[in-house]
């Protein structure tokens, strides 16, 4: 299980199939943002040009998880969770983010 993770990886192709390698059943990536396109796209969240910002943010689409996946003997289905998110600048506030189950195939 990663949790919210992916989005903060500088490579997160590389680790879903890592973690798909070590997983014997499945592998789970809850309350992580997806762009809902079935395109194969992966998208930087902040700007990329400003130093600053030195942390990587990225969304992956729907559609680049179910490839992945995919060429790795998963089937993926994505559903809905909620959590408490703290990122806003009001406090935590309550949020809803895709969750990501990938089930290995037999």
């Amino acid at each position: 299980m990663a949790g919210a993770i992916v989005e903060h990886l500088s490579d997160p192709v590389y680790a879903i199939g890592a973690w798909a390698r070590l997983a014997r059943e499945a592998v789970l990536i809850p309350f992580t943002d997806v762009l809902p396109i079935d395109d194969l796209v992966i998208h930087p969240i902040t700007p990329l040009d400003n130093p600053n910002l030195f942390y990587v943010w990225w969304h992956l689409s729907r559609g680049l998880y179910q490839k992945i996946f995919d060429n790795l003997g998963f089937d993926v289905s994505f559903t809905q969770a909620e959590a408490i998110h703290n990122d806003g600048a009001s406090g935590p506030e309550r949020a809803m983010r895709p969750t990501i189950i990938a089930t290995r195939r037999s």
